[in-house]
């Protein structure tokens, strides 16, 4: 223990010389780095003057336009305006120096000026910069120089190194200090450095044993380097190491003197209480072991030294302290777990750590442990994972709060994986002075409580925010409570409805008897569910969609019924919007076909007997495209009207689409009154319509079939209606039909042809027959007609008649018409190289062709340049069907066959709807006159009139006539006394096939020849 003292005293006397010696070192460690601070921003700011000065003089220097030297005593002012330095010149841009103005270096104008090739670099320059140490050209001295460009050159303003250094010197820095330029040459410089006397600039390498401070090689150094801003030097400043080693030496005997006196009193009060003290606390260790082991021995009080024996008596008392608080503790502890043992509730004491010192027998139920079985386990153990830290911090919280009591509710899993949900409240337990102790919790299980807790908050929640209205009603049938949403809906507030009678809320739509149906259900049943129309408190009807149940007592007597319905109003309404959008016309507002549909289902399922007309407008289609759709529109409008007019209230008009209807007709007597309807339609439909300042004449074509006569599908009947009424249509319009088996058969082969035809061109079952078309005077075969035949493999020739309207409903003449194009185009190139240069061949065009865009003219002419044939080669014959439309498409494509070289024939003229107007407006070659004209044709007859009449005006008009349907030599005199151009028919020859009309051209052709050689000779 004395070698212990001796050695702690010597320690504290060591270091509290050397914190001596060290704080004498601190202020003059900061003296000098505070002086080491000042200088850059002293450097900075003579810099900065500097500059200053030097561009205001530039500035003035500006305004003079030549930069001619200007007389002697304004280049003195102006240097010396120019602030410290030490000489000021021009460089012109190839670096000569045209001026100096201090006097002592002014430059002679008859002189040739030195160059200074140090600044060749400033050529380029487009700011002030400052430059690197250099031997000046004007006072050969080592300067540095600050340069500025100007629009003919650059200004210098230089400093001399030594009076850079000089200015330094003088600010009295307690530092070694020397700036550096970019090339670590030396600017300036407050010591004796001794290479700024060189002449020229060398690098400055600082080294301890050549040191450029003059300071002695074997002091310690250290140096404080920084930019200095805005220039491209650096300060390099060095700051005396002051060391304890220094400050030792200068102190050294007063160190040592402290570090020995220290010593020996240290030794001395050693030895002198080391003999006193030692046995002294020796006993009294022994005495507080025993203590500590619980062995209360009286403690001796007789102690020489006065502590000594103070700490005996409190010994003494504290040990008998000790054993009556401990007597007491044992005493109220049995008492605490007595009572902990009797409480139901659960009962956990906790320490400061959260472990278990104490739990009763009832806490065996959240723990699932025994109580012995808990005690010394952490109290966290039980706590769910994720409530672990939350829990620690918690109670650590209450802690350092300080407070006395809390309630809280937590979540245990006990030993065996169960949750429990604990109500608590907690005590923090303290002793007599206050201090922390630990817990003690009492609580309660309340799972099942807060569930029940929880479903009550829902269904009130629920009733609050449910967008459905809700309604209680006593057994009294009068409204107790109702939900935000029922005042939302109803318009009603709670004070407006309660204790009143549901019935308030109800409409006038519905009749007593469905308000009866209703509370039967309720009191059968015990529930209803259905929608039905209210009225707001504003009048407003609305629908609601709503559910009644029925809450009885014990008795089975009715305790509560409630009411949840939501407002359907718009739904409704959209319903209907669909339900009219769905089967109901925009135009006519009709009922639609999805209707008829409807309504023969609903005859299908009552069994109930019933006539479908099917109608359809004849000429609807040319009105609507040369009078407009607006006119078209309201003439299925006034039609519509007409219609209902005609029919009995139990009939319903029907419109199906574009200009079609459809009549449904119930409860028929007799098969006569169908037919009596009918008529009735017709002569009503045949009465003129006035639209738009027009008179508009149509008729109807009508198809009738019944059910279940004729058919029991839906499908079938309304096939069969529309066949019937297709039939009536080709029976000449303006008529009415009766469904028959065998329009049925019609149609069945109708339709196995359309599937025979769609695999005709693609089976090569086409081929083309040509028939010639004469020059009528000479016999000359010129021009050939192209016509298509169907071999069918089983039916053998078929007629273009049965199958070309058929190709233009579905749309397959477009694939035919380019293949006969295709065909024809070859053709006539063979016969023309054979037989005559400027023979044709014409093809037939379909108006339908024309409409759906099946003329793939692009790839004609392809074909045709392909073959090297010219467009005359062929012509293209119309009729005049087409051109009813005269749109502008039409128009297009026929000067598009014209633009190419083709030739257009009007054939069938003089029939359907004739107008001269269509020969001016297009331009065609050919009139074809019509067979029906040629086929009566006699001397003195009217067709012969009508014949010459026709050629005439076609001559007239520049066009040449083709006769058809020759089958006599008189038609063909007539015909050649009238000048007509060609004739075609039987007289000729019939259609033939390539090889036979060949062999025809080759007669024809040698008899021609033979005959003009007759005629020569």
């Amino acid at each position: 223990m004395l070698a212990m003292q001796f050695i702690a005293i010597v320690i504290v006397s060591t270091l509290l010389s050397a914190l001596f010696l060290f704080f004498l070192t601190i202020p003059q460690i900061r003296a000098k780095e505070s002086a080491a601070a000042k200088i850059p921003s002293w450097i900075e700011s003579q810099l900065a003057a500097r500059e200053t000065l030097l561009h205001q003089f530039g500035d003035q220097l500006k305004k003079k336009p030549d930069l001619e030297p200007p007389d002697r005593t304004w280049q003195n002012s102006m240097a010396e305006n120019a602030g410290f330095f030490d000489t000021i010149y021009l460089l012109d841009k190839k670096g000569r120096i045209t001026m100096a103005f201090p006097q002592r270096h002014h430059i002679p104008n008859d002189t040739n000026p030195p160059r200074s090739d140090l600044f060749q670099r400033g050529k380029n320059i487009t700011r002030a910069y400052w430059s690197d140490v250099f031997l000046s050209p004007v006072t050969k001295e080592m300067s540095c120089a600050y340069i500025i460009p100007l629009h003919e050159g650059q200004l210098v303003g230089e400093i001399h190194l030594t009076h850079f250094s000089a200015i330094l010197k003088e600010q009295h820095f307690p530092l070694t200090t020397v700036v550096l330029d970019q090339n670590n040459h030396i600017v300036a410089s407050n010591g004796k450095v001794l290479a700024i006397l060189q002449k020229e600039p060398k690098p400055f390498e600082p080294h301890p044993e050549k040191s450029a401070f003059d300071k002695p090689a074997d002091e310690d150094m250290f140096s404080l380097q920084k930019t200095l801003n805005g220039t491209s030097w650096s300060l390099f400043t060095t700051l005396p190491d002051y060391s304890f080693t220094q400050n030792i030496r200068t102190y050294a005997l007063f160190f040592f003197l402290s570090l020995a006196s220290g010593t020996i009193l240290a030794l001395g009060f050693s030895i002198y209480t080391s003999r006193s003290l030692n046995l002294r606390i020796r006993a009294r260790i022994k005495n507080m072991r025993d203590i500590a082991r619980g062995s209360y021995s009286p403690v001796s009080a007789a102690d020489p030294i006065r502590e000594m024996a103070h700490l005996s008596q409190n010994l003494e008392r504290m040990s008998m302290t000790i054993q009556e608080k401990e007597t007491g503790y044992n005493k109220a502890m049995a008492h605490y777990l007595e009572i902990i043992k009797a409480i139901e509730n659960f009962v956990v004491v906790l320490d400061e750590n959260l472990l278990i010192t104490h739990v009763n027998d009832a806490s065996k139920s959240i723990f699932g442990l025994d109580p012995e079985k808990c005690t010394g386990r952490s109290f966290l153990e039980f706590v769910q994972p994720d409530k672990i830290e939350p829990t620690k911090e918690r109670h650590a919280r209450w802690i350092e709060q300080g407070l006395e009591s809390v309630t809280v509710e937590d979540e245990f899993i006990d030993s065996g994986g169960k949750h429990h949900t604990v109500f608590w409240n907690i005590t923090l337990n303290r002793d007599e002075r206050g201090r922390f102790t630990g817990f003690t919790g009492i609580g309660h299980e309340f799972s099942t409580w807060k569930a029940m807790q929880e479903e009550l908050q829902l269904a009130a929640l629920v009733y609050q925010k449910s967008i459905e209205a809700m309604v209680v009603i006593n057994e009294d049938n009068l409204i107790i409570s109702v939900n935000p949403a029922f005042e939302k809906i109803t318009g009603y507030a709670p004070g407006e409805v309660l204790y009143q009678n549901p019935s308030m809320l109800g409409s006038a739509l519905h009749d007593k008897a469905v308000y009866d149906s209703i509370w039967n259900a309720l009191e059968t049943s015990g529930n209803w569910h259905g929608e039905v129309w209210n009225m707001r408190k504003n009048g407003e009807m609305y629908a609601i969609r709503l559910t009644i149940n029925t809450i009885r007592a014990p008795d089975r007597k009715t305790y509560r019924r409630v009411a949840l319905f939501s407002d359907i109003t718009e739904q409704k309404l959209a319903e209907k919007i669909i339900w009219q959008q769905n089967y109901f016309d925009s135009l006519t507002g009709l009922p639609n076909r999805n209707f008829l549909k409807q309504e023969l289902s609903r005859a299908k399922r009552a069994n109930i007997p019933v006539a479908l007309m099917f109608l359809d407008l004849d000429g609807f289609k040319n009105i609507n495209e040369t009078l407009g759709h607006l006119t078209g529109d309201l003439l299925l409008q006034e039609t519509a009207q007409r219609l209902q007019s005609c029919v009995r209230e139990t009939d319903t008009v029907i419109r199906l689409g574009s200009d079609e209807f459809a009549i449904l007709l119930r409860e028929l007597t007799t098969p006569e009154e169908v037919e009596q309807i009918g008529k009735t339609i017709l002569s009503g439909l045949s009465e003129s319509f006035f639209l738009n300042n027009t008179v508009i004449h149509i008729s109807a074509s009508i198809g009738i079939t019944f059910y279940p006569d004729d058919a029991t599908d839906i499908d079938d009947i309304l096939k069969n209606a529309d066949q019937a009424m297709h039939a009536a249509k080709r029976e000449g319009r303006n008529t009415l039909l009766y469904f028959t088996q065998s329009m049925q058969e019609r149609a069945q082969a109708r339709m196995h042809l359309i599937q025979d035809l769609r695999q005709a061109l693609a089976g090569q079952q086409f081929e083309i027959m040509y028939q010639p078309i004469v020059d009528i005077e000479s016999g000359l075969i010129r021009k050939a007609e192209a016509l298509i035949r169907w071999q069918h493999p089983l039916k053998g020739t078929i007629n273009p008649v049965e199958f070309i309207s058929i190709a233009e409903d579905t749309g397959m003449i477009a694939s035919f018409g380019n293949w006969i194009f295709h065909e024809a185009a070859s053709q006539a190139r063979i016969w023309r190289n054979r037989f005559h240069p400027d023979f044709q061949i014409s093809i037939n065009l379909s108006p339908v062709q024309f409409k759906n865009e099946g003329i793939d003219f692009i790839n004609w002419l392809s074909h045709l340049q392909e073959l090297q044939l010219p467009g005359n080669g062929l012509v293209v014959e119309i009729t005049e069907g087409l051109l009813l439309e005269g749109s502008e498409h039409v128009k297009q494509q026929l000067a598009a066959f014209k633009n190419a070289g083709m030739e257009i024939a009007l054939d069938d003229f003089g029939v359907g709807y004739s107008s001269l107007s269509y020969l001016h407006t297009f331009n065609f070659d050919y009139l074809k006159i019509d067979q029906s004209f040629i086929k009566n044709l006699s001397l003195g007859g009217d067709n012969q009139a009508l014949c010459e009449a026709i050629v005439v005006m076609a001559h007239k008009l520049n066009l040449k006539v083709i006769a058809e349907g020759i089958e006599t030599i008189r038609q063909r005199e007539i015909l050649v006394e009238a000048a007509c151009d060609f004739g075609q028919g039987y007289l000729y020859s019939t259609p033939l096939s390539p090889p036979e009309f060949e062999q025809i051209l080759e007669n024809n052709y040698a008899l021609f020849n033979l005959n003009i050689q007759a005629d020569i000779a």
